[in-house]
């Protein structure tokens, strides 16, 4: 509990700074590649978390991961945070930076999952009836599983839309076990 007050905290602390600065879509754009990187590299993940090696080699390695890649801003608000020894909660601000620049923007996440990719014209289609139904920007993430079989499963915050054949078997597959006929012999 305490990792995410601090997370969601330090990350209010940097969209105001972003938002000063007039740069919060860039510092939105260098926090998905933060995130990114934490959830991709477990071994960048250990080297935060790990107590034995120095703050200062902590700083060299993220300005050789992030340097470049990322704004000023985002560059020292991630050095700052490493002098504070919080650098072990980079992943859980990044993400809640995510989270609240998306709450601030009224950006919905939706997901789909189908049974092969989506081609550009069904994109836009979805994107656009989330659009209608949201009333909202929406930021699609597609997942391909071909165990559904066909049809799709798109979910909005906890709303479901699950069209797949592998749901519609497994419903039929219950309804053919309660089957009431009995024979007349």
């Amino acid at each position: 509990m305490k990792g995410v007050k601090v997370a969601s905290r330090y990350a209010k602390s940097l969209i105001d700074l972003a938002v000063e600065q007039d740069s919060l879509d860039s510092v939105y754009a260098d926090m998905v590649l933060v995130n990114g990187a934490c959830k991709s590299n477990h071994d960048f993940l250990l080297m935060l978390h790990n107590p034995i090696i120095k703050t200062d080699k902590k700083k060299s390695i993220l300005n050789s991961v992030f340097a470049g890649k990322v704004s000023e801003v985002s560059l020292k608000f991630i050095h700052l945070i490493t002098e504070k020894k919080r650098e072990m909660f980079i992943p859980e601000i990044a993400d809640s930076f995510v989270r609240q620049y998306k709450h601030i923007r009224k950006i919905k996440s939706a997901e789909i999952i189908t049974a092969a990719p989506l081609n550009e014209k069904i994109r836009t289609d979805v994107l656009e009836i989330v659009k209608n139904f949201t009333h909202t920007e929406v930021e699609l993430y597609e997942k391909v599983n071909p165990e559904i079989i066909g049809g799709y499963i798109l979910t909005v915050d906890d709303q479901q839309d699950d069209t797949s054949i592998k749901t519609k078997i497994g419903k039929l597959r219950r309804t053919f076990k309660e089957n009431l006929y009995l024979k007349d012999y």
